[in-house]
């Protein structure tokens, strides 16, 4: 009996360290690659050495994920410091900034400030210009104020458990934000999170707020409504139908429930100073709304469901990689009906964001995203397919003798990603050139035959970061070193095989007509049939 007892008390703390063990293995946190994971935290950094505006730097941190970072204690100072080290830069970015109010020092990702490094006499506001924070390297690693336009690098930051509370009995997730920020950085923040500033569609969905935020020592309570676009149009920034509200009343009225277009006489909205076009829970007269200036700090809530089929952003057949501004469906179909989402506006991140998704925050808009963020997407085959310009062209695929590579040389002069179009057509993708093998093996074949060529290497995602199309390692360079590669800083380029005395590789416009060679391995023939 006794050794029952024993076998079964064994049995109880096995399974008990195991689950112990288990908890652990399911709350480790891992970072997005080139992320840095604080020991011990949950809490991921991205340091950035390429310069920007204050502006920059948060806009792009957001597009990675993250937000300007905050710093909250010595220790996150100390490890800061340690990670960036004295450079060559009079600066770096940290998302602490007083331009809503000036003096009123706030950090972006809504967390409390609970620590300052100012190193002595800052902030000074000099000029009456200076709203925005850095870590100094005048006097490492004290804090300065700067006039927001300068160019540092930055830090950017993100957590890898936000704290999400879910409705019960429903696909609904909020997180409450009980550190007060300005709407648009309210906004920001849930973004970052995966999520947005919330809606309120319903009674049921108020009474929840209602119970959640009760009253607190706060004046009133950001929620995701706005007529910032057209004044008396009320929209909700998820994207979904303005269904319910629950406006101040005129006087005499309880609750006065009315359509979006139409504002109350002595209630609420009434737009007072003209500058009121966000909306809030107010704490004077809870749990109504008031309409408010978009620039006053108050708490917030974040939302998002999980009703749809898929749970990140969907990729579309719609970009303007070939010509910046113009975005064209990548199966030539006339652009006839557009459905940007205003609140993730499709002109922020212009220089870097090139193709459309459906946003996960509500799959009946769309906004831009990197082309090279990896993201689920959607087929769609016309039943007869005439593009011309992939189905006049006929070559065929040449085995380089001894190895599984095939190549097509194309002697039509296209677009590079035409260029490149035809060759994904025909299973392929334009030719990465990895060595000199490579290269004096295509050099050789396409001298006396044809003219400049296409390859498959650009840096129209990002200027200067040049990248094979096929995923190939940048191991080899063949670049002329007379014409180098290009002193373009606006927009990207794509490369050719020049033919001259001694062929090299030459920068031009992706938009410029070159004949061009498409590559494929043997593998890649029985994969794609």
């Amino acid at each position: 009996m006794a050794v029952k007892v024993m076998q079964l008390l064994q049995l109880i703390l096995f399974a008990a360290m195991y689950g112990i063990l288990c908890s652990l293995v399911s709350v480790e946190s891992v970072c997005n690659p080139n992320w840095d994971q604080r020991v011990g935290t949950n809490t991921c950094y991205l340091f950035v050495y390429k310069v920007t505006s204050w502006y920059g730097a948060r806009s792009d941190c957001f597009a990675k994920g993250g937000v300007l970072t905050s710093v909250s204690s010595q220790d996150e100072q100390d490890y800061i410091a340690a990670k960036i080290g004295r450079l060559g830069y009079e600066g770096l970015w940290i998302g602490f900034t007083d331009e809503a109010v000036e003096g009123r020092w706030i950090n972006v990702d809504g967390t409390p400030v609970s620590y300052t490094n100012w190193y002595t006499g800052e902030p000074n506001d000099d000029a009456r210009k200076e709203d925005c924070a850095a870590i100094t390297q005048i006097h490492f690693p004290k804090w300065y104020d700067k006039d927001c336009s300068n160019q540092f690098p930055y830090i950017c930051k993100s957590s890898t458990v936000p704290p999400w509370q879910n409705k019960l009995g429903t696909n609904l997730f909020y997180m409450f934000v009980r550190n007060p920020l300005p709407f648009y950085y309210a906004r920001d923040y849930c973004r970052t999170n995966n999520g947005l500033l919330a809606s309120i569609a319903s009674q049921q969905e108020q009474n929840y707020f209602s119970a959640m935020i009760g009253r607190l020592d706060t004046e009133c309570w950001w929620i995701g409504l706005t007529d910032e676009a057209v004044e008396g149009r009320w929209e909700n920034v998820d994207g979904t139908p303005v269904s319910y509200t629950n406006w101040y009343p005129e006087t005499g009225e309880l609750y006065f429930m009315y359509p979006m277009t139409t504002l109350g006489k002595n209630g609420e909205p009434n737009n007072v100073g003209g500058n009121e076009d966000c909306a809030g829970i107010t704490q004077i007269h809870f749990p109504l709304w008031y309409d408010k200036d978009c620039n006053n700090l108050f708490p917030f809530t974040c939302k998002y469901g999980r009703s749809k089929s898929f749970q990140d952003h969907c990729w579309i057949g719609f970009s303007n990689e070939r010509e910046i501004g113009v975005w064209q469906w990548e199966d030539g179909s006339p652009v006839t009906y557009l459905i940007w989402d205003r609140f993730l506006t499709h002109s922020a991140n212009w220089t870097i964001e090139h193709c459309a998704v459906l946003a996960k925050y509500n799959f009946s808009t769309w906004h831009d995203e990197k082309c090279v963020t990896r993201y689920p997407f959607i087929c769609k085959q016309a039943p007869n397919m005439t593009n011309s310009t992939h189905t006049t062209l006929s070559f065929t695929w040449e085995n380089k003798y001894g190895t599984d590579l095939h190549n097509m040389f194309v002697k039509t002069s296209l677009s590079w990603y035409d260029a490149r179009d035809y060759c994904i057509l025909h299973n392929g993708n334009l030719i990465s050139v990895t060595s000199q093998e490579e290269q004096d093996y295509i050099t050789g074949r396409i001298r006396s035959a044809q003219g400049h060529s296409w390859i498959g290497l650009s840096d129209e995602l990002q200027v200067g970061n040049w990248q094979w199309k096929d995923g190939s390692p940048l191991t080899y360079f063949n670049w002329d070193r007379i014409v180098a590669q290009t002193d373009n800083t606006t927009y990207g380029y794509c490369a050719l095989l020049a033919i001259y005395n001694v062929p090299m590789w030459h920068a031009a416009s992706c938009m410029s007509s070159f004949q061009f060679i498409c590559k494929r391995t043997f593998k890649d023939c029985f994969s794609r049939v």
